[in-house]
């Protein structure tokens, strides 16, 4: 539900900003003059400096909490901020005449939150059809690694990462020794568990199997 709502959240920033671009649009083939420019200018000021700052705060605590839903709620703030600070802009070029400005700037805005959108859809849609990208692709080349450096752990294969909200799940497939016992093999296991989550420690679940050919009696 939390990666759910965060590709519907992002949905509704992208229509907002197809909004945005027709009145821009609108503003450029007709500008029109903005009655008292500078105070709008000292408004969106203001404006920016609170939501950057709040931005910030909500980035800080959703890398910490790792739901992609709350690091969007920053990253959309922070976009709020910098769409302000656009704002600013436009409006003392308008006070000085140049009415397109407006225009520009909301074509400029626009792009913004559909780049943020379509960023948010993507990550969402990842986790929702237990895919992932790159992260998961170095973290499972790492996994290898770790388990291949425990003890009677002769190689180690077949790593498969998914992402599920904030937590990683995945199954390693691992090669011992045919004279270790069962006992001994979980053991290792619980070894290997404890070493990979002791450096990855959002990997939560982490199913470890004997390959083939090492089957234990």
């Amino acid at each position: 539900m939390e990666n759910l709502a965060s590709g519907i959240a992002a949905f509704v920033m992208i229509g907002l900003a197809i909004y945005i671009v027709f009145r821009s649009y609108n503003q450029l083939i007709n500008p029109q003059p903005i009655n008292t420019p500078i105070i709008g200018a000292v408004v969106a000021f203001i404006s920016a400096m609170i939501a950057i700052i709040l931005g910030t705060y909500k980035y800080i605590r959703g890398k910490k909490s790792k739901m992609s839903s709350v690091k969007l709620e920053a990253f959309n703030t922070i976009k709020d901020g910098t769409a302000s600070g656009l704002a600013v802009v436009a409006l003392i070029l308008v006070s000085n005449g140049f009415l397109i400005a407006d225009a520009i700037v909301g074509f400029i805005i626009a792009g913004i939150i559909v780049t943020i959108g379509f960023a948010a859809i993507k990550e969402s849609s990842y986790v929702l059809i237990d895919a992932c990208d790159k992260v998961c692709i170095d973290r499972s080349y790492m996994i290898k690694k770790i388990a291949e450096e425990v003890e009677n752990v002769e190689s180690a294969h077949l790593i498969r990462l998914r992402k599920s909200g904030p937590i990683y799940q995945g199954e390693l497939e691992i090669k011992v020794s045919s004279d270790l016992t069962i006992k001994d093999f979980n053991e290792i296991k619980n070894k290997v568990i404890n070493k990979v989550q002791s450096v990855f420690p959002e990997v939560e679940r982490l199913t470890i199997t004997l390959a083939e050919k090492d089957k234990l009696d």
